[in-house]
């Protein structure tokens, strides 16, 4: 039986209802489910915020490269542009503190798989 990974998540606030498309509830809830299969990390609560056009995620530095004391780290911010229709996933760049685009698709979905994967541990490190 695989244990469910915890995934959390900050309720949309009437703060966060801008005129775009993002956040909404069900993309939100849709990430929530889909991180829950990531292959890395998996025991660890993550936590996944919204912002003004977009999701920022967080979990604990288990391995203490980033972060010696365990505490929460950037793992990924997800963003849509809506001029463009596309959605953009950065990865935090820890020793220069700045998001780097890792990927931009026309869905949320490629971009999430491509996250809980990993493949070149940009994100769960």
């Amino acid at each position: 039986m695989a244990m469910i990974s915890p995934v959390t998540f900050t309720p949309l606030t009437p703060a966060l209802h801008i005129t775009g498309a993002q956040p909404n509830e069900f993309d939100l809830r849709r990430l929530k489910r889909m991180l829950e299969k990531r292959e890395r990390y998996r025991y660890v609560t993550v936590s996944i915020t919204p912002t003004p056009n977009g999701y920022h995620i967080t979990s604990p530095c288990c391995s203490r490269s980033i972060s010696p004391d365990g505490k929460a780290i950037d793992i990924a911010l997800i963003e849509y542009d809506e001029p463009s229709l596309t959605w953009k996933l950065y990865g935090m760049n820890h020793s220069a503190k700045q998001w780097h685009l890792q990927r931009c698709a026309e869905a949320l979905r490629p971009l999430v798989e491509y996250l809980i994967t990993d493949p070149h541990k940009v994100f769960w490190q």
